[in-house]
């Protein structure tokens, strides 16, 4: 394996993007076979990057949030044709917004349109209902997703795509029928059972000391700002937000993503999904008039990307068909590949940075494979 072009590569990404610090992670059959990580994580740039930063996963959170609901499809206690009000009862008289007028929706919104991204709902943070609701510093994540319930979609559900708090009404669903918190249960279910170490929804101080510092990419400098750190979607200090909610280290989040490569079971033998639920999960929910929204050459399945097409506007994909996985608002980004039982983590904690998913996650994923000679 010569990985000299992709670390010329990424040797690059602070010449041209100003990215302070990164790291990444590709792993084959469980095994590490390179890492780089890259400059100073910390605000003072003088904490050389490292094996133990942790940093907001933001999106790549949805993962691991979906993989929990399909455990509870898998038992047969979870069904994703069932209506969502079956579990939470606010989501039975949803309205719809049509030009200026919010009328009572006609389609039924089922627990599937969730997971695929088709259930109507928005990215807002700050409609009336939700500003009400985190007036309650300490309110709990079934508090906030009722108060999503209470806005107008955008179109009747199942009849488009729309990028959205959909994940985060799926981790309401998922504390609804497990009876626990939506932490306990991916504690119990996916976090313990894997080893994963700094994963979760609420830091200690040992653990905000090992954050990685945050930026903001400005899209006319090219240059990057030091931000205050945050993760905008934690609206409350009890909330727990299954689209972007979970801090983790590097390795802790590809312990998930190996997992995943490796048809769901884990290197100590603990089946997170069976094989037939992985090929599940990245079977195609959108139409083709749908996948317009999605990155060249994937389209949208059970809460990941999924190679559809490997013919790209800017060159052919190497990974193979049925690649999966997905990317974090801080440029963060996972390749899950069962055919080559491949996984890529990458994580770089810069916010705002659209390049991060136009062109450097589909040229450090070429680069992966190229250096490893497969062809696809």
């Amino acid at each position: 394996m010569d990985f000299t072009r992709l670390e010329k590569y990424l040797n690059a990404l602070n010449a041209v993007y100003d990215f302070r610090a990164f790291d990444l992670n590709v792993r084959q059959n469980g095994k590490e076979i390179y890492r780089y990580l890259y400059g100073c994580t910390d605000a003072n740039e003088t904490r050389p990057a490292s094996r133990n930063d942790i940093q907001w996963l933001y999106s790549m959170s949805k993962v691991i949030t979906c993989v929990g609901a399909l455990r509870l499809v898998e038992r047969g206690l979870l069904g994703l044709d069932d209506p969502v009000y079956k579990y939470l009862p606010e989501y039975r008289d949803i309205t719809v917004k049509r030009g200026d007028n919010i009328e009572k929706a006609k389609n039924t919104m089922l627990v599937r349109h969730l997971f695929a991204m088709r259930s109507g709902l928005d990215y807002k943070l700050m409609t009336p209902a939700l500003k009400k609701a985190r007036e309650n510093k300490n309110a709990s994540t079934r508090e906030i997703v009722k108060a999503i319930a209470e806005d107008p979609l955008l179109f009747e559900p199942g009849e488009s795509y729309q990028y959205s708090l959909s994940h985060d009404v799926l981790a309401a669903i998922i504390e609804v029928v497990s009876g626990k918190s939506f932490y306990e249960y991916l504690k119990d279910e996916i976090f313990d059972p894997l080893g994963m170490k700094d994963v979760g929804f609420h830091p200690t101080e040992e653990q905000k000391a090992r954050f990685c510092a945050q930026y903001t990419f400005d899209p006319y400098t090219y240059k990057t700002q030091l931000n205050d750190g945050t993760c905008a979607y934690r609206l409350s200090e009890k909330y727990e937000s299954g689209g972007a909610g979970i801090f983790a280290s590097n390795d802790a989040y590809m312990l998930f993503a190996q997992t995943m490569a490796n048809y769901g079971t884990a290197y100590n033998g603990y089946e997170l999904l069976k094989r037939q639920t992985v090929d599940l999960m990245r079977q195609d929910q959108q139409p083709k008039c749908d996948q317009r929204f999605l990155r060249p050459g994937y389209s949208y399945a059970l809460g990941v990307r999924v190679l559809v097409d490997k013919c790209e506007p800017k060159g052919e994909s190497l990974s193979p068909l049925g690649e999966f996985g997905w990317a974090g608002a801080a440029s963060s980004y996972t390749v899950m590949d069962t055919d080559n039982n491949l996984a890529i983590v990458f994580t770089a904690n810069v916010l705002n940075c659209t390049k991060a998913g136009d062109e450097m996650h589909p040229h450090i994923r070429n680069l992966v494979y190229d250096a490893m000679g497969i062809k696809a």
